[in-house]
């Protein structure tokens, strides 16, 4: 009877631990399958939305999403700013004519120079210095070499010649320099133009180009052809003479001295004094 009784216990208690394990594994499986529905359903929505696998919506891509990593500062380049008034000039061309070719090339009222200007497309501006025995042409624009040509038809009708044994050179010099470059009284323009054989002036730049800085100079040499390069070396040397003391004398003034007057580099000896 014990032994009965006995294997009725050890049978019901087999049969709870069944019972237990089958709703504990149920309960497990339905847990499972809540999640496993919860996670499609947030992916489902993700993939609605345009999120990513995190939930996160991601950063609408730009056009600086497709360049590279910035440079460093030190490695950005650096552009150089224009001086003040040194805007690139127009493309220019300048002739030199004897003034006694003017009134051929002119025409009658202007006619046959405005001929060539509506012809050509190119601004042309004709202009005679007092006291010079030659007329400056100064061409500019995209058709300068049809212009000339045309110029040097009109002279060849009339039995002259374009060519004058003489050409121009156009130099851009920094306008703060010009002053000293010319000069007291034009002294260093006319050691130069007697050592070079050319004659060097300055001129406002809308002369040749209408576009121009208001205001602005250039400095134009006229000379024989196998000169014209001397003409030019001597004008760019005194302009770096010129800069060099410009810069000296700056230094002095911000070590607190001065020069004992202004002088011109050239003209009667040095510029300075010693320190005040």
């Amino acid at each position: 009877m014990a032994d009965g009784g006995s294997s009725r216990r050890d049978g019901s208690r087999s049969r709870d631990r069944d019972r237990h394990r089958d709703r504990s594994g149920r309960r497990e499986s339905s847990r499972n399958e809540g999640r496993r529905e919860s996670r499609e359903s947030r992916e489902s929505r993700d993939d609605r939305d345009g999120r990513d696998g995190d939930g996160e919506r991601p950063r609408k891509k730009s056009k600086w999403d497709e360049v590279g990593p910035s440079p460093a500062p030190s490695m950005m380049p650096r552009v150089p700013l224009p001086p003040p008034n040194m805007r690139p000039m127009l493309r220019t061309k300048v002739l030199t004519i004897p003034a006694s070719h003017k009134g051929a090339l002119i025409g009658k009222g202007g006619e046959a120079i405005s001929a060539i200007r509506a012809a050509s497309q190119a601004e042309i501006h004709i202009k005679t210095a007092e006291g010079e025995q030659l007329v400056t042409i100064t061409i500019s624009g995209s058709n300068i070499e049809l212009a000339e040509k045309l110029i040097a038809d009109r002279l060849a009708q009339s039995g002259r010649s374009l060519d004058s044994g003489w050409e121009s050179k156009v130099v851009d010099v920094p306008q703060d320099l010009i002053g000293s470059t010319i000069g007291k009284e034009g002294c260093n323009l006319r050691e130069m133009q007697e050592r070079t054989g050319c004659r060097i002036k300055f001129i406002q730049a809308t002369e040749i180009d209408p576009t121009a800085t208001s205001g602005k100079q250039v400095a134009i040499i006229r000379g024989p052809a196998d000169k014209i390069s001397g003409g030019e070396r001597a004008l760019l040397e005194k302009v770096a003479e010129v800069q060099q003391l410009h810069a000296q004398k700056q230094q002095r003034m911000n070590r607190g001295f001065g020069f004992g007057g202004k002088g011109n580099p050239g003209c009667g000896g040095p510029p300075g004094g010693g320190p005040g």
